[in-house]
C-alpha cells in the first residue's frame, strides 16, 4: 500500500495480559471527543481488543500533526502482542493534500508561463516551488517528532 503522508508502524511485545493492557490504557485516556483541559495523557478509545487514542494536547495550543494510535491487542505466549499504527488525523490529510494539489498546479502554471514568454521575471517560479516542497518536508517533521515521543511514552506504559 503506498502512503502519501508520513506514518509508523510497530510491534510493541509485552509481558503483560491483555487485560492488563487495557486497564493502564484506560486509565490514561479520557474518552472525551476533546480533551483539551484534560489530565490523561490521552484522548480517544480504548476497547478490550483495540484502542484509537490521540496524545493530549498542551492547553491553548492544537497541534494538527499529532498521530493516531490505532492498535490492536492479541494474546502472545503469556503476553500481549500490540500492532500499533500512527498515522497523521484524516482532516489533515485532507488539508494537504489540497494544498499540494493547489501549490502543483500553480508551479505548472508558472513554469508554462516562463517558457511561453508570458513571464518576464522567472525567478517567481521560486515562489510555488518553495511552498509545494514546505507542504511536503513541514508534516513530516512535525509528525515523526511528534509520533516518536507518543510511541516512546505508549512503550513506557505497557511494557
Amino acid at each position: 500500500m503506498v502512503h502519501l503522508w508520513p506514518h509508523l508502524r510497530e510491534q510493541i511485545d509485552s509481558k503483560k495480559p491483555p487485560e492488563e493492557i487495557y486497564m493502564i490504557l484506560q486509565s490514561v485516556t479520557d474518552s472525551r471527543h476533546t480533551a483539551y483541559f484534560s489530565k490523561s495523557e490521552f484522548c480517544g478509545r480504548v476497547n478490550p481488543l483495540n484502542f484509537r487514542i490521540i496524545p493530549t494536547p498542551i492547553p491553548y495550543i492544537r497541534n494538527d500533526y499529532a498521530p493516531v494510535l490505532t492498535g490492536n491487542l492479541t494474546e502472545k505466549g503469556g503476553g500481549t502482542a500490540i500492532e500499533v499504527t500512527l498515522q497523521m488525523h484524516t482532516d489533515t490529510c485532507i488539508f494537504l493534500t489540497i494544498w499540494n494539489v493547489i501549490t502543483c498546479f500553480i508551479v505548472l502554471f508558472t513554469i508554462l508561463a516562463v517558457f511561453t514568454g508570458n513571464l518576464e521575471e522567472k525567478m517567481f517560479i521560486m515562489v510555488p516551488i518553495a511552498f509545494t516542497i514546505g507542504g511536503q518536508v513541514l508534516p513530516r517533521c512535525c509528525f515523526y517528532g511528534s509520533a516518536k515521543k507518543a510511541l516512546k511514552r505508549l512503550k513506557e506504559l505497557l511494557c
